[in-house]
């Protein structure tokens, strides 16, 4: 990981440690919120820019720079297989994981879910023993774990979901607002589908940068959204049959 991520990854966990949301930094910068989030994507931020940010939160680039050996950027975390085995076997357990992890909280997963209190003490308690959070007097928790969970391939909860995930996804016709889908085949080189995979990583990590910028936002100004990406080698098989016939 670059330096400048680093630097970056720390002004965004400082942010959130300040109860701050990205709006709220780039009203105070005076810049737009897009503007702010795009800097932080693109890693574009000029050092006068960073300077801006950093008074706003009230401490100097030098500070921020040893804020970098204190936090550990967000990676993306695997669960050991004995807590995937868990949630898996457990719908509604692994949809209010889902929900903790997404930044909302019991208070809220219960206003807007209809969770009733012998549910959420079932699902806090038992999350608590399986080491994913750490739950405190009066229902409040701690994560323990990534906000950014990769599943284990062909793991317990992709065997049982991902089939579903996929069916559920891919039949919608994409022509509402704010959905698209684009799909493309062509012929490339080794070297090309490097550059690919290293373009299709930075959109990944953008994706996770917006997630994580928007965490303090009011849950009614957030919608659910997927994203879906894959490349292989791959010939559609009627052309192959073709060649075939040919």
């Amino acid at each position: 990981m670059s330096q400048t991520t680093q630097l970056l990854q720390a002004l965004k966990q400082t942010i959130r440690a300040r109860g701050l949301t990205y709006r709220d930094v780039a009203g105070r910068v005076g810049i737009s919120e897009s503007s702010l989030k795009r800097w932080f994507s693109d890693q574009s931020v000029t050092l006068k820019r960073l300077e801006d940010i950093c008074n706003v939160l009230e401490i100097n680039i030098l500070e921020l720079a040893k804020l970098t050996d204190m936090y550990k950027a967000e990676k993306v975390g695997k669960l050991s297989l004995e807590q995937e085995e868990q949630l898996a076997a457990d719908p509604q357990l692994l949809s209010y994981f889902y929900l903790l992890i997404n930044s909302y909280d019991p208070v809220s997963i219960r206003r807007e879910f209809e969770v009733d209190d012998l549910s959420e003490l079932r699902f806090l308690t038992q999350l608590d023993r399986m080491g994913l959070i750490e739950l405190h007097p009066g229902n409040r928790v701690r994560l323990r774990c990534s906000r950014i969970i990769e599943w284990r391939e062909g793991g317990p909860v992709r065997r049982a979901y991902e089939t579903m995930v996929k069916q559920e996804f891919l039949q919608d016709d994409f022509s509402r607002a704010n959905a698209t889908l684009h799909f493309r085949t062509g012929e490339l080189s080794d070297t090309s589908l490097q550059l690919l995979d290293r373009h299709v990583a930075k959109l990944v990590q953008a994706f996770n940068d917006l997630t994580e910028g928007d965490l303090k936002e009011p849950s009614d100004n957030k919608r659910g959204v997927g994203l879906m990406i894959g490349f292989r080698p791959w010939v559609f098989s009627l052309f192959t049959k073709r060649k075939q016939d040919g």
